[in-house]
């Protein structure tokens, strides 16, 4: 369709009775819709549920006017209609997709989509088929398929009550043991209650169903996790040292906030913690994610599970059964308060901290044992302790850091048990911490960062560290990094572009030497000259404990590189300016990840192109990770309503998520204003 405008200058529109003057023709070109690329989508039982959604640019006709979208699809004879909208993106499910091609096999599938629109007038347009990949891998699975775990903790009894692992969709199985003391720690996996099925032992250390196939054996009695492949014929063992609460129901999600203690004669977890209703927690072991955690229906609780909401506030008893599926937990609250904010950290110019426990009667009045003589990298010390009734889990035992000998104020523990030499990090907590063994130890103790360390009394100063004005000699190249992010203590951790590590794997190495050099304190680590010429970046952490630098650009291993650590950015050469990432913004458009905004001047900053498939709320975070979320490091909006595109609204700190309607927008955020402001994609700024 053409359409002709007139444009008449303003000279003319004067002299109009006068002229017999045509105005110029201007064609407004009808622009055909276009798909956004869409990347391979792989599905299986953890995806067929998820949404599979196509987003296209508008069609225009060179005037305003409504458009109708109409989706199909494409596979083999078959020609599909998938449905028909005015919006310009479309969704289903990747399962329903599937099925309406009758698509059961696991296989690759190229399904061809294409779109027309159309207008009141019968305008059309079409935009140029698209081609998506769909790897459909779904294996079958027998419904509650198990493999019994028989051998001397139950009497090497198949039809007796035992343990067993679960067959999940990955065609593995995934369980837990608990081992008892006294016993030989051997057993075998069984498909059945009987030895009549197929049994898996070992044999010449490899998995074996033969007869003579030996037994498999735990190193120790306590907790095991098994993930067990009969396919590839492989198994891994992890025990498992610590059964934790963690979320913001019981108190946060920056770390565990209570401990299960195994109840034998019940056969049961228990842990104690206060608990929010309305909030969420989960199940996890040995206090890391990437092992597995249980989450979901408490009475069928489920490996990798959603979130578990608190429906109670007050004091709660958790019991966890995980002898045998389903694995349940039981909470039962006695009302009350939730989980308390600590008190604020005292000011160390202020008092004395100093050792209370069971090794003392719990004597809070006690002076004996107050940190006193200053060690090296801010670390106080008590030294040569004489430590009984270690025991964190008996009650009466174990110990903690108070501070001036009062209840009242702030007193500090590790949670549990602390490993000799380890820097462990201590919190405001009703638990106590334990050691391995009784003994005399000396004790350090950082007021800033509270982190302890532990070591037999008599032993090396654990804080280490040497001084000079000047580097020292070496051989090989030196990594030295300024400690301004006041880790503690601090881990680096350097990769190259072939996948080496060059500290081993996360978090890398404790960096304990330092050299004062040119009034500044560099803490090193070093690398020998086999490493010449690799490619590496770098992160520096709190020793994994939650908090790192972002990437380091690339470097070359040519010489020796003196690093600045500051939170949240990347590290950077001690003599150039760092490129930092002014604001982020995470939401439901990238499941809430960090995502740098772009930076169109020193107070204006863009996302451009976030799809939001339904609709869906994002922040604006001042930092990236978990420090990003700090109420006074994000800013959200003042209700939960959706808002209106096109129209700059006022944010708070924290505030609640900024909610769209579904959509591709760019989203704009005016830090002088603290103002954001979503347009549709391709739009304008509005700023």
């Amino acid at each position: 369709m053409k359409i002709v405008k007139y444009l008449l200058s303003a000279a003319a529109l004067l002299s109009f009775g006068a002229c017999n003057h045509e105005g110029d023709e201007i064609v407004i070109a009808q622009t055909e819709p276009s798909f956004t690329a869409h990347s391979d989508v792989v599905v299986n039982k953890s995806t067929e549920a998820e949404d599979f959604t196509l987003v296209w640019s508008p069609a225009k006709f060179g005037y305003k006017t409504d458009v109708e979208y109409t989706v199909g699809a494409e596979y083999g004879e078959q020609s599909l209609v998938l449905g028909s909208t005015s919006a310009t993106y479309f969704s289903t499910t990747n399962m329903a997709l599937l099925s309406q091609f009758a698509i059961e096999e696991a296989g690759e599938y190229d399904i061809t989509f294409n779109l027309s629109a159309v207008t009141p007038a019968g305008e059309t347009a079409e935009a140029k088929p698209m081609v998506v990949k769909f790897v459909y891998d779904i294996p079958v699975v027998v419904e509650e398929a198990y493999l019994y775990i028989v051998g001397d903790y139950q009497g090497w009894d198949p039809a007796g009550s035992c343990s067993r692992l679960k067959l999940h969709a990955d065609n593995k199985y995934y369980g837990f043991v608990n081992l008892p003391e006294g016993g030989t720690y051997e057993f075998k996996f069984c498909a059945e209650q009987s030895w009549d099925g197929t049994n898996y032992g070992l044999k010449d250390g490899v998995l074996s169903t033969e007869p003579d196939a030996g037994n498999f054996k735990a190193d120790a009695a306590g907790l095991l996790y098994i993930v067990f492949d009969a396919v590839n014929a492989t198994y891994e063992m992890t025990p498992i040292t610590y059964v934790g609460l963690i979320g913001d129901a019981v108190g946060g999600w920056d770390n565990d906030k209570a401990q299960f203690e195994f109840d034998a004669e019940n056969n049961v977890w228990v842990a104690n913690a206060p608990v929010e209703a309305g909030k969420n927690f989960k199940i996890r072991f040995n206090q890391v994610w990437d092992l597995t955690d249980l989450g979901g229906d408490v009475a069928d609780l489920q490996f990798k599970g959603s979130d578990i909401a608190a429906t109670e506030t007050g004091s709660g008893v958790f019991t966890l059964n995980i002898f045998d599926f389903p694995y349940t937990l039981n909470i039962a609250v006695t009302p009350g308060e939730g989980p308390v904010t600590p008190e604020p950290d005292p000011d160390p110019s202020g008092g004395v901290y100093h050792l209370v426990g069971g090794f003392n009667g719990w004597d809070i009045a006690d002076t004996t044992y107050e940190f006193k003589e200053a060690a090296s990298n801010g670390y106080l010390v008590v030294k040569n302790v004489p430590m009984t009734m270690v025991d964190y889990t008996v009650d009466g035992e174990g110990w903690k850091i108070a501070f001036n000998h009062d209840w009242a104020n702030p007193n500090y523990s590790s949670e549990g048990l602390v490993e000799l030499g380890v820097p462990t990090l201590f919190k405001q907590t009703s638990l106590n911490s334990g050691l391995a063994a009784e003994g005399n130890y000396d004790f350090y103790f950082n007021p800033e960062t509270k982190y302890v360390i532990v070591v037999e009394a008599g032993a090396q100063d654990p804080t280490g560290g040497s001084s000079s004005d000047e580097p020292s000699e070496h051989e090989g190249f030196r990594i030295y990094v300024e400690n301004k992010a006041g880790y503690s203590p601090i881990a680096a951790y350097a990769w190259t572009d072939g996948g080496e590590n060059l500290f081993g794997g996360w978090p890398g190495t404790v960096m304990t030497d330092y050299e004062d050099i040119n009034g500044v304190r560099y803490y090193y680590v070093d690398l020998g000259e086999e490493h010449a010429g690799k490619t590496f970046q770098i992160i520096f952490n709190n020793n994994g404990a939650g908090k790192q630098t972002a990437d380091s650009a690339k470097f070359v291993l040519d010489k020796d590189y003196f690093f600045v650590a500051e939170h949240g950015i990347p590290a950077y050469e001690a003599d150039t300016t760092p490129v930092i990432p002014s604001f982020y913004v995470a939401g439901d458009f990238n499941s809430w990840g960090d995502i740098p905004m772009e930076d169109l001047a020193e107070t204006l900053h863009v996302h451009k192109g976030a799809t939001f498939a339904t609709d869906g709320g994002f922040k604006i975070k001042a930092a990236a990770g978990q420090d990003g979320w700090a109420d006074d490091m994000n800013y959200g909006s003042e209700t939960t309503d959706v808002i209106a595109i096109g129209t700059p609204i006022n944010t708070i700190q924290p505030g609640n998520n900024i909610m769209v309607p579904a959509g591709t927008y760019d989203l704009y955020f005016n830090s002088a204003t603290k103002q954001v402001c979503v347009v549709t994609a391709g739009s304008a700024s509005p700023f």
